[in-house]
């Protein structure tokens, strides 16, 4: 910054005005350094803690603290239950965020609080409705089972206070995948396996509405739905699973390529006539990651057959484009030789004609 700073010549001393937000007091401070301790103690650290103190450390302004309370409280013989359904029920913001959390925690043993778990997914709070969804993922088959329709419902609800859909991270863990690189660490998704008996005029709201989600990780949560999804779904949902193959999500796009492409692979399955001009789209040579996004579309480019021939200028002029040591330019030479060659004649349809179809 200093090297940046030298040709304007100007010297301009920190601290000169004071900092928007006013210095810590004697007390806070010693809150903060309360706040963290136990965790790296070379003791039992939380582990010692008694019930009492960590049910009250579930009502900390610190969310560290209290998820460490939580996770202490899980690990400790008795029955919490009806302590945290009673700060649950309070009106102190930070207990009912730790009495949440403790009761995912609990697993099985907090099933008795499915009930009002559920009612906090109407919670106008974002991140009461974040954390009743992680608590709701973590209790056993039944109340899981039974909270599939209240968790939908939310996904497909507009919440003023979350004009961002924050919360549809929390719903998509819950409902249909984990988040990137955490598999295996939380409860497996309730929906991960099958769809079997979900009842379709919540699921269609719900993935339509996901589909739209800035935030590309709550986009991706969807696409391990695709290989469940039959052709009645299908007629359905396409319409917004081919616009969240066109438009790329706005935030997070290190993973916002995710959703795209598995709804490539769909619909040049498919054989939808639509998709061929998409995995032109997609490409795009010039932003992160285009060889993971060449190789695939030219994948399903090739599934049309004789008929991805109608693309090849469009491939070739990609291909004269591109510098002589460009590692797109070997994908590009396969993809194209592979479509000049092929002789599969596969139907095409057009989406009207595919939402038509008996």
């Amino acid at each position: 910054m200093l090297a940046y700073a030298l040709p304007l010549k100007t010297l301009r001393m920190t601290g000169r005005k004071p900092c928007a937000t006013p210095a810590l007091t004697p007390k806070e401070a010693a809150e903060v350094i309360a706040a963290g301790r136990d965790y790296f103690s070379s003791k039992a650290g939380y582990q010692q803690r008694s019930a009492g103190e960590l049910i009250s450390g579930l009502s900390s302004w610190s969310p560290a603290v209290r998820k460490r309370s939580a996770r202490g409280l899980s690990q400790q013989e008795g029955d919490f239950v009806p302590t945290l359904l009673k700060m649950l029920a309070g009106s102190e913001r930070d207990a009912r965020y730790g009495a949440c959390e403790a009761l995912g925690l609990l697993g099985p043993r907090a099933d008795a609080a499915a009930p009002k778990l559920r009612a906090l997914l109407k919670d106008r709070d974002p991140w009461l409705q974040s954390l009743a969804c992680e608590a709701l993922a973590g209790l056993g088959p039944e109340a899981r089972k039974a909270s599939v329709s209240d968790l939908l419902a939310m996904a497909a609800r507009h919440n003023p206070a979350d004009p961002r859909g924050m919360a549809h991270r929390a719903v998509c863990k819950a409902l249909f995948s984990p988040y990137p690189g955490t598999e295996g660490i939380s409860p497996k998704s309730i929906l991960a396996e099958s769809l079997d008996g979900v009842d379709r005029e919540l699921l269609y709201p719900a993935i339509q509405s996901v589909l739209e989600n800035d935030d590309s990780v709550a986009r991706r949560s969807v696409q391990r739905l695709y290989g469940k999804l039959t052709d009645r779904d299908l007629v359905a949902l396409l319409p917004a699973i081919v616009k969240a193959i066109r438009d790329l999500a706005p935030s997070n796009e290190m993973f916002g390529d995710d959703i795209r492409l598995a709804g490539l692979d769909l619909v040049s399955r498919l054989h939808l006539r639509e998709g061929m001009p998409l995995c032109l789209s997609v490409v795009e040579l010039k932003r992160w990651g285009s060889a993971k996004r060449l190789q695939k579309g030219m994948e399903c480019l090739v599934r049309y057959g004789v008929h991805a021939k109608a693309v090849l200028p469009e491939l070739r002029e990609m291909r004269r484009s591109l510098k002589p040591d460009d590692k797109n330019s070997g994908l590009l030479d396969k993809g194209i030789a592979a479509i000049e060659a092929s002789t599969d004649s596969p139907t095409l349809l057009d989406l009207k004609d595919f939402k038509t179809r008996p």
